[in-house]
């Protein structure tokens, strides 16, 4: 369930495993395109603005250099993400290095993981959009209803030819048996499907994201993180793969309702109330040219619109049981449920593309020891 980093990484390494899997994968996704929280939008002037994160680290040291920075490199090895010069960001801590996905996110990044896993999937893949799943159960097993039954080792399955049962809100036909399901949405979404799973919900962080499409402010950095105590960030835009212009265009403003003092929902603050409070900020503390800040405080419609994160950006990992506290494992199992979640917010804290990344490493592990002991069980 889901199509974001940590979604894709566990069907490339499934799909591209050798000797092939006898596996049927199906990715749903409620969304209408892949990506999850990372989400470009493309503007007929060729102008991408990233609504999701604009930059991301592979930090110094044994993580950056590790696995995940040997990933990265593969990346912009394929030509789906670039390195961002020191000179063209500001704010953003640590020494570690700072990547932008070529052409966007979307279609920089996700697009070059999905080729990827079509190209392996040689006809074990099915991908649907827009499917939303309103319950999830398991015949004959239940889930587990308390911190002690969820753990952080490899169980064995029970009975794989016992199918789980999805609920969907949108008919989806030919539906194969579900045997083992991956959970890679927010925890709090989780929570819903799965009312007996009761570990406390990640914690994630509300976000207003003003999307500026039209404004362009010379010698702005590509990022700059906490330019002022009330605003998460100011980010420039960049040019489509298929667009002609070099430079970068576009603005992308983002902070918290939180700090602009505001409720979250339209009925509490509507998007003009939202814009009027960003521009108020960048008013007083004259982070732009006055000119740019009159024009774009006109501006309406496509060219000036608000985007709305309910799980922005992880605050902390799950708050895991005494049981489990500590032990590494970056994805939560159901016991004997053949029910994964994985994601940004179970990589032991490790949230963005990063620990979305290694969620779906682990992930995919898991995965793969329980179809070995299935199959071993089977001889």
């Amino acid at each position: 369930m889901g199509t974001g980093i940590t979604a894709l990484t566990i069907a490339s390494r499934l799909l591209s495993a050798t000797p092939p899997l006898a596996i049927q994968l199906t990715l749903i996704d409620k969304a209408a395109q892949p990506g999850g929280r990372l989400t470009s939008r493309t503007y007929d002037s060729g102008v991408v603005l990233e609504t999701g994160a604009r930059v991301f680290e592979t930090p110094r040291g044994s993580e950056g250099e590790g696995a995940f920075g040997k990933e990265v490199e593969r990346w912009r090895n394929e030509g789906w993400v670039r390195e961002v010069e020191s000179s063209k960001r500001k704010g953003l801590m640590g020494e570690g290095r700072w990547w932008e996905g070529v052409g966007g996110i979307t279609k920089g990044l996700v697009a070059g993981l999905l080729a990827e896993v079509k190209a392996a999937a040689d006809g074990r893949l099915q991908l649907h959009y827009g499917i939303e799943v309103s319950s999830l159960s398991q015949s004959r097993c239940p889930f587990a209803h308390s911190f002690s039954s969820v753990q952080a080792t490899n169980p064995t399955p029970v009975a794989l030819s016992s199918p789980l049962q999805l609920s969907l809100k949108t008919p989806l036909p030919n539906l194969p048996p579900i045997s083992l399901l991956v959970h890679t949405a927010p925890s709090p979404q989780v929570s819903v499907l799965l009312p007996t799973f009761h570990p406390s919900p990640t914690p994630y962080i509300k976000t207003f994201a003003l999307l500026l499409p039209t404004l362009s402010v010379p010698n702005l950095p590509v990022y700059h993180r906490d330019p002022h105590p009330l605003l998460t960030s100011i980010a420039t835009g960049l040019p489509s793969p298929s667009s002609s212009q070099t430079d970068s265009a576009g603005l992308v403003i983002q902070s918290t309702p939180e700090k602009l003092g505001l409720g979250y929902t339209k009925d509490e603050a509507s998007d003009e109330v939202v814009r009027a409070a960003f521009f108020a900020i960048l008013s007083e503390a004259r982070l732009l040219p006055t000119e740019i800040l009159e024009r774009g405080a006109k501006l309406a419609g496509r060219d000036s619109q608000v985007k709305r994160w309910k799980f922005a950006q992880v605050e902390r990992a799950i708050d895991w049981p005494p049981a489990v506290r500590g032990v590494e494992e970056e994805v939560v199992v159901m016991e004997g449920g053949r029910v994964i979640l994985a994601g940004d917010g179970t990589a032991g804290g490790a949230g963005g593309i990063a620990g979305a990344w290694r969620a779906g490493v682990r992930a995919s592990d898991v995965v793969r020891s329980w179809l070995e002991k299935e199959k071993s069980a089977r001889l």
